[in-house]
């Protein structure tokens, strides 16, 4: 078995996306993107972004041979930012509330936008402009 230390940080998440394992997780001030080689596990690109806390709870998806990445700014208002991986698309949407404020899946970005107790959630199509409240 082959492991790999990248330092410390909090909240990972993991895609493996085109032929590689892609590692995004949060420490201090900084967000980090790390994709490494399967066998070997040697890094094929480190991407830092400087986003300010509190956490980020970023969320990878791997969707229709893209890589979407999903994260709450650190900076007040706490908004969610919505990247893909690749091209210079950054999307900022709403403020996201919670502990664990924003989620991918299916195509989709869905997030937090108030705390208790109306707990609102929104989702968004990734590739369209489109949202709605659940």
């Amino acid at each position: 078995m082959v492991s790999k230390h990248l330092g410390g940080g909090t909240f990972p998440d993991v895609a493996y996306h085109i032929g590689r394992w892609w590692i995004v997780f949060h420490h201090g001030p900084t967000l980090h993107l790390v994709s490494l080689w399967p066998a070997s596990l040697d890094e094929a690109s480190w991407t830092s972004w400087e986003i300010g806390e509190p956490a980020a709870h970023p969320k990878l998806l791997s969707w229709q041979g893209r890589l979407w990445l999903a994260h709450r700014n650190g900076a007040e208002p706490y908004r969610i930012i919505v990247r893909e991986i690749g091209t210079s698309h950054v999307e900022e949407l709403s403020t996201g509330h919670g502990a664990d404020p924003v989620a991918l899946g299916a195509g989709d970005v869905a997030w937090q936008t108030t705390g208790a107790p109306s707990y609102e959630v929104w989702r968004k199509s990734l590739l369209g402009p489109s949202m709605s409240k659940l």
